[in-house]
């Protein structure tokens, strides 16, 4: 890496972060410590092990830019947050998940398409209602249900290219 000192005994160039605590980081110059002060334009959490870039004059060091890091970037807002793109679309991408979380999280649109090699539902209750039609096109189903299964149509059709089998103890019809 290239580092620039100037004759005036400033310092612009790569550092080692030791240790980060609020608002500074102890970094590593060559074979000498300081203490910098974060001037980083963005809410990135410096964390130990990054490489970063420091601008150093006698007792003022600053960090002021990260070249390799793996501390988290963090925004935080006191109230209510808005994105709006009225003439493009938003994007969200990660390379390891996307985790959303909060007492309530509403997704509205004339069309929610949801593409998955797995699928996995864990809830208490599930409500639906549908004003349509539900289909459900599968290689095979299955439900198991612990205690009762009610179902109720105003007509009902039970297809089979095979056999139709019904097993209880009791069988009752009418």
């Amino acid at each position: 890496m290239i580092s620039c000192e100037h004759a005036t005994g400033v310092y612009l160039g790569p550092a080692r972060v030791l240790e980060a605590v609020s608002g500074f980081a102890r970094v590593r110059i060559g074979e000498s410590e300081r203490w910098a002060a974060l001037a980083l334009a963005s809410p990135y959490q410096v964390a130990a092990g990054d490489t970063v870039v420091v601008l150093a004059q006698e007792e003022r060091c600053y960090l002021v830019g990260v070249l390799q890091g793996t501390g988290a970037t963090v925004f935080r807002f006191p109230g209510d947050v808005e994105f709006q793109a009225p003439r493009g679309a938003v994007r969200v991408t990660a390379g390891k998940a996307i985790d959303l979380r909060g007492p309530e999280i509403g997704l509205e649109g004339d069309r929610i398409e949801l593409r998955a090699r797995t699928l996995v539902e864990r809830v208490v209750d599930a409500y639906r209602w549908i004003q349509g039609l539900v289909q459900i096109q599968a290689g095979r189903a299955r439900t198991v249900v612990e205690d009762t299964n009610y179902q109720k149509a105003g007509q009902q059709v039970l297809l089979a290219a095979r056999d139709v089998r019904i097993d209880g103890e009791q069988i009752r019809l009418g």
